[in-house]
């Protein structure tokens, strides 16, 4: 069932599934991203879990101000959602931004059972041994001179989906949005978010991509602080990895809820 839940001065469009079970919310990747990403891992899990994926400001069916996109409010925009459904705690799972969104909400609420982290929140984007190279105001300008990639007919855009992702992205939305997302990726710095998070945590890095050996470093540094956490590696797995893998990851999460 879909949902369009009015937070503050926006609206946020969600989608409910199952009757049964704890609750389980969904958080997609950024740019051209959004709730659809989840469809067969939900189609897996719906007959144990009331599963809630929502499509984040920016993104999808939901409302796309310029502003508003810290990461920080992003994760108050999922309590939000969390009172519209009346929903004391949940486990999340995210992939990528979404993931990110998920340890800044595990840092700093009471109300996450426990996360799954998709090939995200696992290696800072910037600074020593970070994901990139460069500055902040660099990143920023990057992305709000990005030009997009246009396509004359949806077969194009099918055969590029099909022959380039998820090795190459491309961003659907206003400049302005990636750069003010980037910008607030840019200042994370996950030593500071590990030392407050107390959930039990499901890491799953993506075995093709870059500075695998860095994240397996931090996990295992922030393992040792966690009551919780186990570490699966789906072979030849990539960053949107629910591609081609949405039933691994869907055995996954329920062999990690089910221990809890």
């Amino acid at each position: 069932m879909k949902h369009h839940i009015q937070i503050n001065n926006i609206q946020l469009t969600a989608w409910e599934y199952g009757k049964t079970g704890d609750f389980v919310i969904f958080l997609h990747p950024g740019g051209l991203f959004s709730s659809f990403v989840w469809d067969r891992v939900v189609e897996q899990l719906q007959p144990f879990y009331r599963i809630i994926t929502v499509d984040l400001r920016g993104h999808g069916e939901s409302d796309k101000p310029l502003n508003g996109y810290e990461l920080e409010n992003l994760a108050k925009d999922i309590e939000m959602v969390m009172d519209y459904f009346e929903i004391e705690k949940a486990h999340i799972v995210g992939n990528s931004l979404g993931a990110e969104v998920a340890v800044v909400m595990a840092a700093n609420s009471k109300r996450v059972r426990s996360l799954t982290l998709i090939d995200g929140g696992m290696i800072n984007y910037l600074g020593p041994n970070g994901q990139m190279e460069g500055t902040k105001e660099e990143i920023v300008d990057f992305y709000l001179n990005r030009k997009l990639l246009e396509f004359e007919t949806n077969e194009d855009f099918s055969n590029f989906m099909e022959t380039k992702l998820p090795q190459t992205l491309t961003y659907l939305q206003e400049p302005i949005i990636t750069a003010n997302i980037m910008a607030s990726i840019c200042d994370l710095d996950l030593d500071r978010i590990y030392d407050k998070i107390t959930s039990p945590i499901l890491f799953l890095p993506a075995e093709l991509e870059d500075k695998l050996d860095i994240k397996l470093e931090n996990i295992n540094r922030w393992k040792e602080k966690l009551p919780y956490s186990k570490v699966i590696m789906i072979p030849n797995s990539e960053h949107i990895m629910t591609a081609k893998h949405s039933d691994e990851i869907a055995a996954e999460i329920h062999s990690f809820i089910s221990d809890l």
